[in-house]
């Protein structure tokens, strides 16, 4: 199972997950309990052909199941999760017994991983997801036992050449280390145990000699984008897998022919720009060729003497037209070819083995031929295949096995029979738009899904009777459909979908009604355009209550419904284009994630909306409601609102608006401004989700004024942008805070907090043109002010906030930088845990005459704070916390060359390497010195000639 929870973020829910997947392949009888506790698979389930492209070791990064497949590897031990990792079950005190450690990188601070790992020298298997060193530190360099080494989405930027002191390694991933660009010649001379090798996501544009790794069986290199060759792969000769997946650069392999490597089983190169492959000879053992999305392949080599070939992927191979039809002929084992997105225009002669066949949007192919002797087919799709016309078979009986057909978007006008196809559990025939009528479909017992939605000359229904397995029923927009006979879907009692959206003239208020009642698991249901009495159908709605959607948009007939608290699984309702006046039930569907009542003209007002905390789009654009929804402000996962048009200017209530989602639709009508706040009142504070609002604001001059004069902004990304990819929390009592504790903060001045970002977030140029206080907190794309793109937007800020930016190592480092800085009265960083220097380039020509208060906190790189040139004479408030690496402040030779007199207030807490201040201290109204050991030692009163309040 390794490597199938990478989309996990966290040890905790990646072990939980694992653990419940494991349980359930062993309630299928995939796996069984041994003595020992120890598990294995079922003889039988070792047999079943993985029909994904990857097979089951596909999604595997390491491969460990097949490295130590021998039985010579005592495997991972007892293990057991706790506090972001996964580790050797033993006392907590005994760490030189743990032999596996898997861990959270994370949950370690930079300065901890060394001293941490130097307690786990016996370690045999090592994993650290999201390391936060840079190097490779030194106590993994002495784990002499070490045969599993896993640095996985590492940050490593420096020489990785020592790693070959681990001489026992038989694993190897570094993996997501971009910065790394090549990597030593002699890095794999003494690996030559080295079984499974990660490489992915490097930035690397060729491997060292590979000669030495004779053991080697994985060789992943997936998404090495600057990947352009490989050395030789002559002496590989017990390679199984080659992953090159995602690696664009690579355009060709040295040696001529893969031969040689008889054991290879997987060969992987989609999304390269391979255009001419290697000879494919002799490989007994090879059973997947991927070459999904190889854009620039025009033809095949022989594929003849692969005589093990299950699987040939070529999906996305746009430029392949030519397919060589004799190299399939043997191929007895052949059973998943995918041709899907190629212009082709015939199809190769297929062996009989074959199991799935996929053409998906294979835009020159013009006829599907005889599939007489495909009789052990399982899956046939065609689908958008756009200008398939033709079907050679005039009967379907022959593929008994046949358990999923796709024909969706093509141009066929006639099916073959399906008849006593039994096993058939799918048939899709979506926008078929030429399709006038269907063949007998009384045989297909098993069926589970029929979509024949947008066959609109489809103008007969075949008997449904039959398909009480059904689940699935889509006949929406099947405009020319007519109803004969006793149709009926009460024999339908497991349909999970029911989709009757716009079928012309059948009788669906009557149908429906009599068949709701009988459909216990139905969870999506659609009746739009029902233009008669829907009383008889809403009266049944309370009976679903698995219904997780429910769409009766333009059903004209619909002017009440009853209440619909049961549904509690509800998270989409369409009512659009109805008549209905009230929903004094909607607060009850607190599961809720779509309200969509656009049209509802009779809708005048609406219930709270408090308890739908899920909602994610809501929609009364055309509806009889003037009123803002200001209930959305507590509706922190809003993302779209959508409001009436109005023929008056909207009367907006500002003081009422705490957020606004990222997407705001405002109806096309004016909006009042805001009113001026009274002297005692609290500025108005906004979160905003993205930028689109800012947009918005360019376009009404008027209303871009008053809002940056009335209402400061915090911007934060979609949920779904923003680095950690969670929702932000909104507190009116927090956002801000800080800027209130100084005096010379301006109530009318317009203050922005910047939060969340991973690249500089466009649309903000007029808001920062105007800003004169700028919190700046937890964005990726900083690194310097100037990544504001100060200069262009012509800002003054006389205040600024700085925090948890990680990539910032130099506040002040260019031309723009210091004109901004020129304004500059406050400055407030805190927790940027690489910031090495305030200023960097000519800091002669910085100028912060302006700056009364800095406040540093948490920078445990910055060693000092201002260089000899600077001397910031209007410099009131100093305070400076927990950076431990702080020798001076004031890089000055000769204390007295920097007098502060403005200076009234010093704080310096918990610095251990501080020894001077750098300047003589004129009597001040506070000081407070703590926990800084060096300082306090040599502090004489030349240095400080008044501690008043000390």
């Amino acid at each position: 199972m390794e490597g199938n929870f990478d989309h996990f973020d966290h040890i905790e829910k990646a072990y939980k997950e694992g653990h419940s997947v494991l349980m359930e392949l062993l309630d299928r009888g995939m796996l069984k309990i041994q003595d020992d506790n120890i598990v294995s698979m079922e003889g039988a389930a070792l047999n079943i052909v993985d029909s994904r492209p990857r097979g089951y070791g596909g999604t595997a990064n390491l491969g460990l199941a097949s490295v130590f497949g021998n039985g010579e590897w005592k495997s991972l031990g007892r293990i057991t999760q706790t506090e972001g990792m996964i580790k050797t079950l033993c006392n907590p005190k005994h760490w030189l017994k743990v032999s596996t450690l898997l861990i959270d990188g994370s949950c370690l601070s930079l300065e901890s991983h060394d001293n941490f790992m130097d307690r786990m020298l016996e370690l045999q298997v090592l994993a650290v997801f999201n390391p936060k060193f840079t190097s490779i530190i030194p106590s993994l360099l002495k784990m002499d036992k070490l045969l599993v080494l896993l640095l996985r989405s590492c940050n490593l930027r420096e020489d990785i050449a020592d790693i070959n002191k681990l001489r026992k390694l038989e694993v190897l991933e570094i993996s997501g280390a971009s910065q790394i660009k090549s990597l030593p010649e002699e890095l794999f001379d003494g690996m030559t145990d080295l079984q499974s090798l990660n490489l992915s996501g490097l930035e690397i544009k060729t491997l060292p000699p590979l000669s030495n790794l004779k053991k080697l069986r994985l060789l992943i290199l997936r998404r090495c984008s600057c990947l352009n060759k490989l050395p030789s792969l002559k002496e590989l000769i017990n390679l199984e897998i080659l992953d090159l997946s995602g690696a664009s650069s690579f355009v060709r392999f040295i040696d001529p022919t893969l031969s040689f490597l008889s054991n290879i089983q997987m060969i992987d190169l989609s999304g390269t720009a391979i255009v001419r492959l290697p000879k494919f000879k002799d490989l007994p053992n090879l059973t997947r060729i991927l070459l999904r999305d190889c854009c620039s392949i025009h033809m095949l080599p022989n594929l003849q003497q692969l005589p093990s070939l299950q699987i040939l992927d070529l999906s996305g191979a746009i430029t392949l037209n030519k397919f060589n039809c004799i190299s399939m002929a043997s191929l007895d084992d052949f059973r998943i070819l995918d041709l899907s997105k190629t212009l082709i225009s015939e199809l190769p002669s297929i062996p009989s083995s074959l199991t799935e066949l996929k053409l998906i949007g294979c835009s020159e192919l013009l006829k599907l031929p005889c599939t007489t002797a495909l009789k052990n087919l399982e899956l046939l799709d065609v689908s958008n295949s756009s200008k398939l016309s033709e079907i050679e078979d005039k009967s379907f009986q022959h593929l008994t096995y046949l358990h999923y057909l796709n024909l969706s978007k093509t141009k066929v006008e006639n099916l073959p029979s399906l008849s006593n196809l039994k096993n058939l559990r799918k048939l899709l025939l979506k926008d078929c738009s030429l399709l006038k009528n269907l063949p007998d479909l009384e045989g297909l017992t098993g069926l589970e899904v029929l979509d024949i939605s947008g066959c609109e000359n489809l103008d007969k229904l075949p008997n449904l009777n039959a398909f009480k397995k059904l689940e699935v029923l889509d006949l929406s927009g099947c405009s020319a459909l007519k109803v004969e006979g006793n149709v009926s879907f009460e024999h339908m009692s497991r349909l999970r979908k029911l989709s009757l959206n716009r079928c012309g003239g059948m009788n669906l208020s009557e149908i429906a009604a009599k068949s709701l009642e009988c459909m216990t698991h139905l969870q999506i249901l659609k009746l739009s355009g029902i233009t008669e009495d829907m009383s008889s159908i809403s009266s049944k709605l309370t009976t679903l209550t698995n219904l997780i959607q429910l769409s009766l948009k333009d059903c004209q007939g619909l002017k009440t419904l009853p209440s619909l608290e049961a549904l509690s699984k509800l998270e989409v309702l369409d009512l659009s284009g109805t008549a209905v006046a009230s929903l004094p039930f909607l607060e009850k569907l607190s599961n809720l994630r779509e309200l969509l009542l656009s049209g509802c003209s009779s809708l005048k007002t609406l219930p709270s909306l408090k308890a739908l905390i899920h909602l994610n789009v809501l929609d009364i654009s055309e509806t009889g409601i003037i009123e803002f929804p200001y209930e959305i402000s507590e509706l922190t996962c809003l993302k779209r609102l959508v409001l009436p048009h109005l023929n008056v200017k909207r009367e907006v209530d500002w003081r009422k608006i705490k957020r606004l989602p990222e997407d705001v639709d405002w109806g096309g009508c004016g909006i009042s401004i805001p009113t001026e706040t009274g002297a005692n009142d609290r500025k108005l504070s906004i979160l905003v989700e993205g930028t689109q609002f800012f947009h918005f604001l360019k376009e009404n001059h008027e209303l871009q004024e008053a809002c940056f004069k009335q209402i400061s902004f915090s911007v934060r990304p979609p949920s779904e942008q923003a680095n950690n990819g969670e929702n932000f929390c909104y507190s009116d009592e927090v956002m801000f805070s800080d800027y209130r504790h100084f005096s010379r903060y301006r109530k009318d001045a317009l203050a922005l907090e910047i939060r969340g970002f991973n690249s500089f977030p466009t649309g903000l140029e007029d808001v920062l043109k105007h800003t004169e206080y700028i919190s700046l907190t937890d964005n990726m794309f900083m690194k310097h002010l100037s990544d504001l793109d100060a200069v262009q937007t012509g800002m003054k800020v006389k205040g600024c906030w700085l925090q948890a930016c990680p990539k910032m190592e130099i506040i002040f480092s260019e031309e723009s930088d210091f004109e901004l800085g020129k304004n500059l009265e406050i400055l407030w960083v805190s927790n940027i845990p690489n910031l090495k220097r305030l200023y960097g380039g000519e800091v002669k020509s910085v100028d912060f005459k302006n700056l009364t208060h800095l406040h540093l906190d948490c920078c445990p790189k910055l060693e000092n704070v201002f260089p000899s040139s600077q001397c910031p004479e209007n410099l009131e408030i100093l305070q400076i916390k927990f950076c431990d690496s702080m020798k001076t402040v004031f890089e000055n030779e000769k204390p007295g060359k920097c007098k502060l007199s403005k200076l009234h207030t010093l704080l310096l807490f918990e610095l251990p390497e501080l020894k001077s201040i750098g300047i003589t201290l004129q009597p001040m109204r506070k000081v407070k010195i703590w926990k800084c050991p060096k300082l306090e030692e040599r502090l004489k009163s030349a240095e400080i000639t008044s501690l008043e309040n000390a």
